[in-house]
């Protein structure tokens, strides 16, 4: 049987092995600096059977927002494009700087996204926070995670790896029970569509 860890970078040395497997897994397209690792609230990399295969950032501390402070828009710019959508700087937080070292199926992926929901549950509830930023150039992250992170809040262009011009999207979404419920049932129906592959019958 597999074994399951989340192990919870707090030293130094962790977050440097943290943005390390970060870094390698993304490849030149992306880098997270150790300066916003050590401000973020919760930075987590994901173990099966004590092997680091994927990790997560859940930041929730307004003052280093990564996808706030990316260059893109003048800081006022952000601030606004939040007032518009009548968003209150305060009650945001972010998920971000996700990478795997490999493609999750079955079982493992649904063991992933549920540890990654319980610390953003968790975190959530012990900052009093009710929306979720999130954002990819990945076309396929960005269809996954805008089934339930729906706003779109402002676009911009960037190159890929091979030098392609591509699109990024930052969005957001209300976390609520009605999030939790939806993410969960993307999950269930995930499980089900591979087991139904898997015997041949989907």
């Amino acid at each position: 049987m597999k074994k399951y860890s989340n192990l919870i970078c707090t030293s130094f040395e962790m977050l440097e092995i943290y943005q390390k497997e970060y870094e390698q897994a993304t490849g030149d397209t992306l880098s997270v600096s150790i300066e916003y690792l050590k401000e973020a609230t919760s930075v987590i990399n994901f173990c099966i059977d004590d092997e680091i295969v994927a990790g997560f950032v859940i930041n929730g501390n307004t003052e280093n927002l990564r996808y706030l402070s990316n260059g893109i828009l003048e800081e006022e710019d952000k601030l606004k494009v939040l007032e518009n959508n009548d968003i209150k700087l305060s009650s945001v937080c972010e998920i971000t700087c996700l990478y795997s070292k490999q493609k999750f199926k079955g079982i493992d992926r649904v063991v992933y996204y549920a540890a990654l929901l319980f610390h953003l549950w968790k975190m959530m509830k012990r900052e009093k926070k009710s929306i979720l930023l999130g954002g990819s150039y990945v076309k396929g992250i960005r269809k996954s995670q805008k089934q339930v992170l729906n706003t779109t809040l402002w676009t911009y262009f960037t190159k890929n790896r091979k030098g392609k011009k591509v699109l990024v999207e930052i969005y957001c979404g209300i976390v609520n029970q009605k999030f939790y419920t939806k993410v969960g049932l993307i999950l269930i129906a995930n499980l089900v569509t591979m087991f139904l592959k898997k015997i041949n019958l989907g």
